[in-house]
């Protein structure tokens, strides 16, 4: 079968993550696709507009999820996977790949859009106003920097 794209997957193993860490990685699933990029070669910051319209002229879909098929709160088959998956037009596959690893290696994590994250994640679960409130105000502590 002949086809004009590609499709790619990529699945991080984290049978190895300490069990506390493992509390993070819904979190860390939802930023990774969702945060600013700082380049290695240039240090510069390129916001977060900036890598979606650049994603959006390279690459038709990208994703990424705990598990095969999993969603936010739901693991798919094979949780202990991150799984990344894309497509691309086969002209664009090196492309594609640069900004997947680009998306796994140089991803700026902020404070505001880490808490922005969280807020979101807990809108997403009913009947829960109150623990958003607390938990962002009294759990989610940064470093003074």
């Amino acid at each position: 079968m002949k086809s004009h794209f590609v499709r790619f997957n990529l699945f991080l193993d984290t049978s190895k993550l300490d069990c506390k860490d493992l509390f993070y990685l819904t979190l860390l699933t939802e930023l990774w696709l969702q945060c600013p990029i700082r380049h290695n070669n240039t240090g510069i910051l390129e916001s977060l507009d900036d890598v979606v319209a650049r994603r959006s002229k390279s690459i038709l879909s990208m994703s990424n999820s705990i598990g095969f098929d999993g969603s936010t709160f739901k693991p798919g088959s094979y949780s202990h996977l991150v799984h990344f998956s894309g497509e691309a037009s086969i002209g664009k596959y090196f492309e594609a790949v640069e900004i997947l690893k680009e998306a796994l290696f140089e991803v700026e994590f902020t404070e505001d859009r880490i808490r922005t994250t969280i807020v979101q994640l807990l809108n997403s679960i009913p009947g829960n106003f109150f623990f958003v409130c607390v938990y962002v105000e009294i759990c989610v502590e940064f470093p003074d920097t």
